[in-house]
């Protein structure tokens, strides 16, 4: 009986060593896979804004991290970030952000000192400004994850797509709508207009100089025809008076 109940204790005490070996062995087959950081990919129009999501798998049992993300400045712009579900659902955690860490680089620090975060999920999203038409990749560097022991592993790149929007032609930032200019080979329609407003304008001044010239001529016409009517008249009267006195008188 007594050989009996060592041989249980015995079997018992191996089924917890293995136990525990399994569940240490699971655990760092996890770490040892590393916690793996990814960036997803946007398109939006050059002027508007998208939002990048950066999220984080097998991250269970970790403390926190930072990452550096290179981008093309010339292209997209950061403006602002925030913490992902990751980072907000664990204990007393902690986000931020140095969106201007240099030219083309922005900096993401996270903390979760309780290592109470889920296995996977999204540690924080960052929003660009489209400055111009054009595609930029945005890439990992100096990637550290708490605590020591986790090793993070390779990461996968995001990009950002901007296209200039099919409804204006104008450069980002004008605010002022579009305007279609006239064909080159083709007069305006106003000019026009305004070519045929002007002949019909020269040929009325035409018109009417040649109406006030004929309307002169008549008026010096009409006053020749008085001065000629009164000087006969006047000669006529003239004449009569001259032939009164010249009448012999009787005495």
């Amino acid at each position: 009986m007594a050989i009996y109940k060592a041989n249980v204790l015995k079997n018992i005490l191996l089924l917890v060593i293995v136990v525990i070996a399994v569940l240490g062995l699971s655990q760092s087959a996890v770490f040892a896979e590393g916690v793996k950081l990814s960036a997803v990919t946007a398109r939006g129009d050059v002027g508007g804004r998208v939002t990048v999501t950066i999220n984080a798998e097998n991250a269970a049992g970790s403390e926190g991290g930072q990452f550096l993300l290179t981008f093309d400045p010339g292209l997209v712009r950061p403006v602002s970030a925030e913490a992902g579900e990751l980072v907000e659902n664990a204990s007393s955690s902690l986000h931020m952000a140095n969106l201007e860490y240099g030219p083309g680089q922005l900096i993401v620090l996270w903390v979760t000192p309780y290592a109470d975060t889920a296995n996977s999920g999204v540690i924080g999203k960052i929003t660009f400004e489209l400055l111009k038409a054009g595609e930029t990749a945005l890439n990992f560097s100096e990637i550290v994850i708490a605590p020591d022991g986790i090793e993070a592993a390779a990461a996968v790149s995001g990009k950002i797509t901007a296209s200039r929007s099919a409804t204006t032609t104008q450069p980002a930032g004008d605010s002022r709508p579009a305007v279609p200019e006239p064909e080159a080979d083709e007069p305006a329609e106003d000019d026009e207009e305004l070519g045929n407003g002007q002949e019909d304008a020269e040929q009325i001044i035409e018109d009417t100089d040649q109406v006030i010239d004929e309307t002169g001529n008549s008026d010096n016409f009409a006053v020749y025809a008085i001065v000629l009517v009164v000087l006969v008249f006047l000669v006529t009267i003239g004449l009569v008076v001259i032939k009164k006195f010249k009448k012999p008188v009787v005495k």
